[in-house]
This record gives C-alpha cells, structure tokens and sequence, in this order.
C-alpha cells in the first residue's frame, strides 16, 4: 500500500506508522498517529480485527476525519456485529467520513490517491465518472478496465460504518468535474439522504446509473452475509430509479455502455435514435432489439426520406434503421450519415457496423461518423453488431479523441482534497 498509495501527481505527504520501525519503503514511520507532527487528513488501517477498535480510538484522539478500513472487523461470537457497532459509533463520534470496513479501499485520480488494498491499471489520467460500489471485486473490475471509462473517483464502500452512498453521491454532485455517477449497491441504509442525493443529481443534470444487487431471493440471503445489508425488493428500487431518473442496468457490461453513452456532455436534442447500418440482416436485430428495449427509432420527415431516397440505390428504403448498402458502396456511406446529422428529429446517429479489423469499410464507416460528430452537437455512436469483433484499435482511437475534444465531458482535474472534504460534506462542517 505504500508502494501505491502516493501517485507521482500527489502534492501532499504520505507516512506510515508502526512502533517497529523508522522507515518503510523509504518513507519515514511513526511510532503512532497522534505522533505525526501534523494532523494526518486520512488514514488507512492495515490491522488485525483484533486490534481494529483500539486503532480506530487512537485515529479519533489524533483528530484524524477519515478513514479507510480494510478489515472485515470480525468477532465469532457475533459475526463482528458489536465490533462494527462499536467502530462506527467511534468514527461518526468524533466526525470521521469511513470508507469500509470490508472494502479495497478508494481511488482518486483527480489528486492521484490510491489507498487500496491493491492498485488498478490506468488510473494515471484524471477522469470524469464517479464509481460507487459494495463489490469490491466490483470496483476493481471496473476502475482496471481496459476500454477507456476514466473514473475520477471509485470507492469500495463495505460496511459503510460512518459513510455511506448518499454522503458519496453528494460529494460526486459537488465536484466540477463528474459527468455521470455509477452505483453497484447491495442495500441503501439511510433512504432519506439516498433520495436527496440522487435528486440533486438528477438536478444538477449529472446523469446516475444503477446496478442494484440481490434482486433474487438467495442473492438477497448472500447480501446479508456478505456485508450485514438487508437487499430489500427490487420492485421498490426500480420504483425509486424511475422516479429520479436513475438508470437502471441489470449487468457490468451494460453498466459500462451505459456510462459511455451518457458521458460523453451531450444530450439529444430528440428523444430518438437514427441509425445507419450496412446489413439488411442486423437491420432485423436491431430493429427487434430497439422494440423489446423500447428504444424509440426515429420516423424520418419527408425531406429527410427524400435526402435519403435520392442517394440511396433503388430498391433501398429510406426507413430507420437505414440499410443504405448497395452498388453504390463506399460513396454513399458518408451521404448517409450526414443526412442523419442535419435530420432535426434525429436526437441520436448512430453507425452500426461489425467494427471487423483491416478492412476499408471499417475506416469508411468511422472517417463518415467522424466528420458528422465534428459538426453537430449531438451524441454520436459507433454500434459494434457484435462485442468480439469490434477492432480495439479504432475503437480506442475513437474514444480517445472524444475525451481529448473540449465538449466530450465535464472532466475539470483541479485540486480537491480527498476523504478530508468527504467529511466535511458528509458531517455539514465549513
């Protein structure tokens, strides 16, 4: 954890304590916390369970406001009920924002902090996206993927002794530069603030997605054993996601399309999708997918069918999706797709190719794409038909300069402090 926890892009001091030593990886170490000269802002407890609480006390008399606690504070004769009990009435007694017990820590790349158990790939660029999750397998799944999703913050929330997904959603809300908020939850302990901070979100216009965990009847058993949470009915979450305008998704992949989608900083115009697609099949499937899903395809207007209908070859219909392959090939791919852009009841355009590596229609489709997203502020989208053919190339070629564009999100990596203002947010200090 010393190893990580400091990136090269820290600008505070990082010690460690342990009364047995004076030097960890070539940083100074102090025999106890309340021995530092100045008051540490955060600190991380690698200790036994057994000597959690003692530890948790001599943070709360050294004035520390935030914590992070690995351990799954267990006692056998309770299941570590009372140990928990006991922490966190420590913690929220002397005003401590705690990240845990039971998780893997927290990231934050704006300020390059990583007190986690283990570190995760690609944190080295500040993102945008604010990840939340009771899963810390979870959270490492997510903050170490390898298609460009740039979070800012990722917490693994554990138990929530002192803190919980409310205090870190507000938190989110209040930082310039989030662009969406991603939720894996197992339980909400304190609806009221949940909902208000879902609903500050929801009206700061900062979009959240939701992945709620034990819907079935044994998962909601393994929840309760994992981290003491009581699942609750699904029905009740789903009610609360419409209401507030949180988006709900049912596995990681689609949590991580979704998030892509949405912050990208541009909302449709229209509450339609236009799509161009090269394949009268996958038209089909689209078609059918974009029903079941209740995804409203666009009807074009009559001078958006007959822009259509006049480079289109004959015998192609000028109907969305659009299947505008033909002899014309090539030419017309980019006709297409710009017709789509102008179309004013097309909130979405959306390109819908197999993405196969090496072939020029793959470079034909993206350059098309490209230049319409260039020239309109609506969400523009390449659609890979199918997952394990999209070329990673192109398709990392292609998120990166949506993050490099000045509109592509709201990403403002200025200093923040880390769980130090999560206190004072969570506990209403100055």
């Amino acid at each position: 954890m010393i190893r990580h926890a400091a990136g090269p892009r820290f600008s505070g001091d990082l010690v460690a304590v342990n009364p047995g030593y004076e030097e960890v990886e070539g940083r100074t170490c102090f025999a106890s916390l309340e021995a530092i000269p100045e008051t540490p802002d955060c600190a991380v407890m690698a200790v036994g369970d057994n000597r959690i609480e003692a530890a948790v006390e001599d943070a709360a008399r050294a004035g520390v406001k935030g914590m992070v606690l690995l351990g799954r504070l267990y006692e056998p004769e309770d299941d570590g009920v009372a140990l928990r009990a006991r922490v966190g009435a420590i913690a929220r007694e002397a005003g401590m924002a705690v990240c845990g017990g039971n998780c893997m820590g927290f990231f934050n790349t704006a300020d390059d902090v990583r007190l986690s158990m283990s570190d995760l790939p690609n944190l080295d660029i500040p993102g945008s996206i604010g990840l939340l999750s009771h899963s810390g397998s979870t959270w490492s799944g997510m903050g170490g993927n390898l298609r460009q999703m740039r979070f800012s913050i990722g917490v693994s929330m554990g138990f929530e002794l002192a803190t919980g997904v409310g205090d870190y959603v507000e938190y989110l809300v209040s930082r310039p530069e989030t662009s969406a908020i991603a939720m894996v939850l197992e339980t909400v302990r304190d609806g009221e603030q949940f909902l208000g901070a879902i609903e500050a979100a929801n009206t700061r216009g900062i979009p959240v997605v939701g992945l709620k965990l034990g819907r079935s009847d044994k998962a909601r058993e393994f929840a309760l054993s994992h981290s003491g949470a009581l699942a609750g009915d699904d029905r009740v979450y789903e009610a609360v996601f419409r209401r507030h305008n949180v988006i709900g998704v049912h596995t990681l992949d689609e949590m991580l399309d979704t998030l892509e989608l949405v912050s990208c900083g541009r909302t449709p115009a229209a509450d339609s999708v236009g799509i161009q697609t090269d394949s009268g099949g996958e038209r089909q499937l689209i078609t059918d997918l974009a029903s079941d899903f209740g995804v409203l395809l666009t009807n074009f207007s009559a001078g958006t069918r007959a822009a259509l209908a006049e480079v289109l070859d004959p015998g192609l219909d000028p109907e969305n999706p659009v299947d505008y392959w033909g002899e014309g090939g090539l030419a017309v791919t980019p006709k297409i797709t710009r017709i789509l852009g102008d179309a004013p009841e097309v909130g979405l355009v959306a390109f819908a190719t197999n993405m196969v590596s090496n072939r020029v229609i793959l470079f034909a489709s993206t350059e098309a794409l490209e230049a319409v997203h260039d020239s309109t502020d609506k969400p523009c989208v390449m659609l890979g038909n199918l997952t394990s053919t999209i070329d990673p190339g192109e398709a990392a070629r292609l998120r990166e300069k949506e993050h490099s564009r000045p509109d592509g999100n709201r990403n403002r990596a200025e200093g923040h402090g880390a769980l130090s203002g999560l206190a004072q947010a969570a506990h209403g200090k100055p």
